[in-house]
């Protein structure tokens, strides 16, 4: 298997999806940061805080080759505030964090790495599925809130996904 062909590919994937949620971030009106359709549903702008913390732990286990469990290190993946600015930071440092454990990874024997995700062993290309299948679960709720909200999406939504 060639290493850095899996981890490009795949990035080029990982790219394009936190392309998305950052073009959506950037395109949430003021008045609905904080909005949320429901009061069992977090508000856009936690939702956000969680995509930071949450890729956080999916990059620790990466690393580590096992899922935290109990999430306890969740929160030390992002300490700022809810403003979109912090937010926006907060990305682009995870981002940044997020390349350097994929360039590590392409120099790795991948045909033998594992990571141990709630209670399975799960391979480099069915974990970062997972990965980027979280993201995407979180696109589709924000279109939901974009459209109960009666705002707009981005216009990389708009071209890409016709929502």
């Amino acid at each position: 298997m060639d290493n850095q062909k899996l981890v490009n590919d795949f990035k080029k994937g990982w790219d394009f999806a936190r392309q998305m949620t950052i073009d959506f971030i950037k395109s949430v009106p003021e008045e609905k940061w904080s909005y949320s359709p429901h009061e069992k549903y977090s508000p856009l702008c936690k939702q956000f805080r969680h995509m930071i913390w949450v890729s956080g732990l999916y990059r620790e286990a990466l690393e580590l080759g096992k899922v935290n469990d109990d999430c306890s290190s969740k929160k030390a993946h992002y300490k700022g505030d809810l403003t979109r600015e912090s937010i926006l930071e907060g990305f682009r440092i995870e981002e940044e964090k997020m390349n350097y454990t994929f360039n590590k990874l392409s120099e790795s024997n991948l045909d033998e790495y594992s990571v141990n995700a709630w209670g399975s062993e799960m391979g480099f290309a069915e974990f970062v599925t997972v990965l980027i299948q979280h993201e995407s679960t979180h696109q589709g709720l924000w279109s939901f809130y974009a459209k109960l909200g009666e705002f707009e999406t981005p216009k990389s939504w708009q071209e890409n996904w016709g929502i």
